[in-house]
């Protein structure tokens, strides 16, 4: 109940107000419908369920629903001058509310991301990905872990005589060589944190004793490619049907995944830790929860996790990650479809080489269990190939010696008791070949999309090809053995020279060169075999997709805009909401403020700010009155909008006719003049 002459808060059946001493009953009889105010503010409140309302399929495929926002996360407070959303709590002492909520105190969900962050659906993406993250970098860790276990049962020395083969000098591991006790769950810890590229490091048993400090890491395997793959598919799976923003939200989501995912795994891995011991004395432990681990299992989930916002946000139309995953790749124009195609040709011969190398060894020594490793070993030895295949280096770096260099061209080649160098420079070959198929594809592209040829675009996609594997190269693709005793510190590393991305930028180059100078000719005189190269062009972008990106102010790279143009309506919409959060901002700052004085001049009583007397509450749609994505866009409305409306913070309302399936025709003016074969 509320004072009709103040506003201030009083209790129910009091006849005068205890802030400024007017009668209320008078008031109240001569204005029956004020009391009823607070009532029908509450009445047009829209109801907070959690449930999800639509499906998203595909945007050319009729009957499939699109999802629609969560209003849990989406609804802004009325403009200045409405009712509160909620009621004022029951009065305390000397007609203190005694639930009002301090002055310069705001509610957590005031802020618009924070409300976005902490919706239920943001909530649950963001263990979902954590959670299928861990999930597949498990199962892929089980093959190795069985391989562990029956070569240590087996055999009377455990895995520890993997080292074996170092010098002294360097073999940190010497005292837990011939030791027992690690059993399958050790295995398949470790073998995760292998996998992911983490370390693993021995423990003394004793404070005292005097083992040395050490750590050895792998490169990244399948098992950190499977963790990446699930992390980006659980957060996909309800960053999808809960409209959630990639920029700024799904950012912070993803970095939350991966704190999440880190801090499981490592807990577990330094509870966990794998006893050695010889006979019935322990003599150390194995450990993988390291400081490494817990950086990789970061650094990997945050970009699984942020690769499947990302993807939700600009490939909403799809029902799973993977499909989402490949008509985003066909969508994008520029250097980044050429980048894309580049390194996952490179990924995927890497990955094929090391499992092959994986077979031929498992037959050559009669010795099945080998090719259970290819989770933490097809990527390592898939990528060293395939670095001396390019003419690249592997270079091996002992401390207080000269690095040592393997390549075509240098020091006798490691693999000689596998295959025979030959069938090197015949990779050589095969990598050439396919190289110049991507750039006939990206040829292709050009004559359909020419407002990116031209060699002033041509250094783009080189530079992005060298930084990736610049960071790729130090990150994930070097064996390193660390160790410090009383004696002697240093590291061994064995990867990919330093120099190396520039070779790749190199290559790299030469695709760019060959789509901007003859590959258009050889591309308009082979029609015959259009169908080959038909997949590098760019497939137009449904126009209901176009609108979504617009309507959350996603760009696709600022200057490399989307295969399609925002309609009017979107922007006219996503512009109009953006205006009036602006005027809602302000209009509650001011309220805020005004509230302020009155606490100041009135004291505690006023804490709770009521209605200002005469002003009807704003309306409110309910949570099935959202609007749905791919629904006709609503006119800009002078009352306050809903918070899905405003760009980026939900699912923007969409035309319902989507755009002409037909192949869009780029830059007419500076296309080719020859007639163009047909995409489809």
């Amino acid at each position: 109940m509320f004072c009709p002459h103040c506003g201030a808060g009083v209790r129910e059946g009091a006849k005068f107000c205890p802030a400024c001493g007017q009668a209320i009953a008078a008031a109240n009889a001569a204005q029956p419908g004020r009391a009823q105010q607070p009532a029908a503010a509450q009445s047009n409140q829209p109801s907070y369920d959690a449930t999800v309302i639509g499906q998203r399929g595909a945007a050319p495929a009729p009957g499939v629903q699109m999802p629609q926002a969560t209003p849990s996360a989406r609804q802004f407070s009325p403009s200045a001058g409405a009712a509160p959303s909620q009621p004022m709590a029951a009065p305390g002492v000397n007609g203190t509310p005694s639930g009002a909520t301090p002055i310069n105190v705001q509610p957590i969900t005031a802020d618009p991301l924070v409300k976005e962050m902490v919706s239920p659906r943001n909530i649950q993406a963001i263990f979902a990905s954590a959670g299928f993250g861990l999930l597949a970098a498990i199962v892929f860790s089980i093959f190795p872990a069985i391989a562990f276990t029956q070569m240590t049962s087996a055999s009377e020395e455990s895995g520890m005589s993997l080292f074996n083969g170092l010098s002294s000098s360097y073999n940190p591991f010497g005292e837990f060589v011939g030791v027992d006790g690690p059993n399958f769950f050790h295995y398949l810890l470790l073998n995760v944190a292998f996998g992911i590229s983490g370390s693993v490091a021995p423990q003394a048993a004793e404070a005292g004793s005097t083992s040395a400090e050490a750590a050895v890491s792998i490169p990244l395997g399948l098992t950190g490619i499977a963790l990446i793959i699930g992390a980006a598919f659980g957060a996909y799976l309800l960053a999808r049907k809960g409209a959630i923003r990639f920029k700024w939200a799904g950012i912070i989501s993803s970095a939350l995944s991966g704190v999440v995912a880190a801090a499981v795994f490592t807990l577990i891995a330094a509870i966990f830790r794998a006893p050695l011991g010889v006979g019935d004395e322990l003599r150390g432990y194995f450990s993988a929860g390291t400081f490494r681990t817990f950086l990789m299992m970061f650094l990997l989930t945050f970009l699984g996790a942020g690769f499947g916002y990302m993807l939700a946000q600009y490939a909403p139309d799809s029902t799973n990650v993977f499909t989402a995953a490949w008509r985003w790749h066909h969508r994008t124009r520029g250097f980044v479809r050429s980048f894309i195609e580049v390194v996952n040709l490179q990924i995927a011969l890497i990955t094929i080489m090391g499992i092959v190398i994986l077979l031929i060894a498992t037959f050559k020594t009669n010795t099945g269990q080998l090719i259970l490793f290819f989770p933490i070993m097809a990527l390592m030895l898939g990528t060293w190939l395939f670095v001396i295949s390019t003419f690249g280096a592997i270079t091996l770096s002992i401390p207080s010696q000269l690095p040592i260099n393997v390549s075509l061209f240098g020091k006798k080649l490691p693999i000689d008791a596998i295959m025979k160098p030959w069938i090197v420079w015949v990779l050589f070959l095969v990598i050439l070949v396919l190289l110049f198929y991507v750039a006939l594809r990206a040829s292709a592209r050009n004559l359909y999309d020419p407002a990116f040829k031209g060699w002033g675009h041509s250094w783009k996609m080189p530079v992005a090809v060298m930084v990736f594997w610049l960071i790729a190269g130090i990150l994930f693709c070097t064996v390193t053995l660390s160790y410090s005793d009383d004696s002697s510190k240093g590291a061994v590393t064995i990867g990919p020279a330093l120099w190396y991305f520039l070779v790749m930028g190199i290559w790299a180059y030469l695709v760019e060169a060959v789509a901007n100078s003859f590959g258009p000719s050889v591309i308009m005189s082979m029609q015959g075999v259009w169908k080959l190269f038909a997949g590098g062009t760019v497939q137009p972008t449904p126009q209901e997709v176009v609108d979504y990106v617009a309507g959350c102010n996603g760009r696709w790279f600022k200057k490399y805009p989307s295969s399609g143009v925002p309609s009017a309506s979107a922007l006219a919409a996503a512009q109009a909401a953006k205006e009036q959060a602006a005027k809602v901002r302000a209009a509650a700052q001011a309220q805020a403020a005004a509230a302020q004085a009155q606490f100041a001049a009135n004291g505690p009583q006023s804490a709770a700010v009521p209605p200002i007397p005469g002003a009807a509450p704003a309306a409110q749609p309910a949570y099935g009155q959202q609007p749905q994505y791919g629904a006709a866009p609503a006119a800009p409305a002078p009352a306050a909008p809903q918070y899905g409306a405003q760009p980026g913070y939900g699912a923007p309302a969409a035309p319902a006719a989507p755009a002409s399936q037909q192949p869009q025709q780029y830059g007419q003016q500076g296309g080719p003049s020859l007639p163009l074969p047909p995409r489809q």
